[in-house]
């Protein structure tokens, strides 16, 4: 993994270029180096914007930001996906997890909303806004 940037410049081909950077990001992912991984996937994308792999290295991308917390930025990502690459696997994948955020805030939003209505009723007045 460490000998990648060395490998891809040593490359001749735009094609060899974009699988070997591909494959290194995917390493980086797999070995849970998320920040890293998100970095060359983003090169990927912005280099190779006619990748084979762009739907794929766009879900790393969301799938990496999710598991560093960064949900804004993974709706984003999942958003583009299903948008702009209709019909693939990835897109069915980012409807789930987009439906897996508003299914998650649908439950947290009514778990705030019973908790206001219990605080109003056992109070008789309405909580504090922090």
């Amino acid at each position: 993994v460490e000998n990648a940037p060395k490998v891809i410049k040593g490359l001749k081909t735009k094609k060899s270029k974009e699988e070997v950077l591909f494959l290194h990001a995917e390493s980086l992912y797999k070995l849970g180096q998320l920040r890293e991984a998100a970095l060359k996937f983003n090169e990927l994308v912005e280099t190779y914007p006619s990748s084979e792999s762009l739907a794929h290295a766009k879900m790393r991308l969301g799938d990496s930001f999710r598991h560093l917390g960064d949900k804004a930025t993974s709706k984003l990502y999942y958003q583009d996906i299903v948008t702009n690459h209709k019909g693939t696997d990835e897109a069915k994948r980012a409807e789930e997890r987009l439906k897996e955020y508003s299914d998650t805030g649908a439950v947290h939003q009514s778990s705030k909303a019973k908790s206001r209505s219990t605080a109003r009723s056992s109070k008789g007045k309405a909580p504090k806004k922090l």
